[in-house]
């Protein structure tokens, strides 16, 4: 299902910060942050859950760009890789995504 106020409230997050000036980025980093880490597939999950359907593409676009702009690390787990937030991604979360974060159900902090 998606949730609206979520995704309005993303919107409002992005509009504040450049590097987060697109909602999906915006959300993508909230639910990044909120899980501290996350596989490919719970990031995807949770967004369409958030979001609706999108094309994978979308997502990976995105993480490209958190993870260029020093927000989120690409960590190899094996055959895979974990996402998590730096301490730059935590620090430009703490306030403004705190809302975003409760919308969405998940723990802040």
């Amino acid at each position: 299902m998606v949730q609206l106020k979520a995704v309005k409230l993303a919107g409002e997050w992005a509009r504040k910060n450049e590097t987060l000036s697109n909602p999906f980025r915006a959300l993508l980093l909230a639910i990044i942050v909120s899980k501290k880490s996350a596989t490919w597939n719970e990031i995807k999950n949770r967004l369409e859950e958030v979001w609706g359907e999108f094309n994978p593409n979308t997502l990976a676009f995105h993480l490209n760009r958190l993870i260029e702009a020093g927000l989120v690390e690409k960590i190899p787990m094996g055959d895979r890789h974990v996402y998590r937030p730096t301490q730059t991604g935590i620090n430009r979360t703490s306030n403004e995504a705190r809302e975003l974060l409760i919308e969405l159900g998940e723990r802040y902090g």
